[in-house]
């Protein structure tokens, strides 16, 4: 990533959005303000995605779509939701007190997974 900076363009390290997260899971109040709930969560993710030029999340959705086999029209916050126990889709305004901390370890993994794919397909 690229900025100027007067007349000169800068290069910058892109974060290592990883590293941010595995602080963020640990303190989350860092990050986001109380309560942690799953939509503060994906607004949360959706900030870094956009900070990255939205290259970070690049085919997440698709990504989820083949995975579940279904909710092609669905945002990739609600296709997430139907990875968590009881699998199947759930409305994710409100979650129950039970589902909230699930559903975002949930997110988180597959965050992780997905950029664990992104890495090997774009090294071979």
């Amino acid at each position: 990533m690229s900025f100027r900076k007067g007349d000169r363009v800068c290069e910058e390290a892109p974060p290592d959005y990883r590293a941010i997260f595995k602080v963020f899971r640990r303190v989350p109040g860092m990050y986001i303000m109380s309560p942690l709930t799953y939509p503060s969560v994906v607004a949360f993710l959706t900030g870094c995605d956009a900070a990255s030029g939205d290259r970070m999340l690049k085919g997440f959705r698709e990504w989820l779509v083949d995975r579940t086999g279904y909710g092609s029209s669905l945002a990739w916050s609600a296709l997430v939701l139907w990875f968590v126990e009881p699998v199947g889709g759930k409305s994710h305004s409100p979650l129950s007190p039970e589902l909230e901390p699930v559903a975002i370890e949930t997110l988180f993994r597959l965050v992780e997974e997905f950029l664990e794919h992104s890495d090997e397909v774009r090294s071979s």
